[in-house]
């Protein structure tokens, strides 16, 4: 009877053992909560970053659909006023040449260009002149009047064929030649005319002209 109760007494961990086992087991649960909550912690953070980067995702989607719809409604009252004027103007004799569009800026010693000429109707040929360029000013306190050369061209015919060209030799051209115009429907160029020195220009007349006939005129102060 005494040793079997000696065997079953030995048979369980003294009290020491229990409370290392208890307090590893304890350690182990923390440790375990701990990286649970620091994951739950970072997973929060990270629903909170795609909330706002949703949120922020939204409101310029929302930005860029309102300012689309405000530059489409712009786009069609443009469009309705453009067909009313073009009913206000009587139409132009198929093939007739106008300046639709001049753009000068006085650049110092030199004058920038844009300019759009456009032919009405179907002409059937193409028409073949000069753009020029006349300024009046002053020179050295006296009331003058020159004819630009240009010192850089760029063409663009019909929207599809471009052509850029550097004029190192514009002082050697007749005086007024001007840029040669050769096209159908439009034609967009675009450069720069030389101003001479001493010369200040008030204001330019451009004018398109086949052999001495004057197609059309425009007057831009500057």
């Amino acid at each position: 009877m005494g040793v079997s109760l000696g065997i079953f007494i030995a048979g369980y961990p003294d009290k020491d053992q229990v409370m290392l086992q208890l307090r590893q087991e304890r350690a182990k649960s923390d440790y375990l909560k701990g990286e649970f909550d620091a994951r739950i912690k970072f997973m929060r953070s990270q629903l909170g970053q795609t909330r706002a980067d949703l949120f922020i995702e939204r409101a310029s989607r929302i930005a860029l659909e309102k300012s689309l719809s405000q530059l489409r409604g712009e786009l069609s009252d443009t469009q309705e006023q453009l067909v009313f004027y073009e009913q206000l103007i009587p139409p132009a004799p198929s093939g007739v040449v106008g300046l639709r569009a001049i753009d000068l800026n006085l650049q110092d010693d030199a004058i920038s260009f844009r300019v759009l000429l456009m032919r009405s109707g179907q002409s059937g040929s193409r028409f073949s002149g000069v753009l020029q360029f006349v300024a009046t000013g002053s020179l050295e306190g006296f009331n003058d009047t020159q004819s630009l050369v240009l010192t850089q061209l760029r063409i663009n015919q019909s929207g599809d064929q471009i052509e850029s060209k550097q004029h190192t030799d514009t002082l050697a051209q007749p005086f007024g030649e001007g840029l040669r115009l050769d096209f159908d429907r439009f034609q967009r160029s675009e450069g720069v005319l030389g101003v001479p020195p001493g010369f200040v220009p008030k204001h330019v007349t451009v004018r398109v002209l086949k052999g001495s006939i004057v197609h059309a005129s425009k007057r831009v102060d500057l």
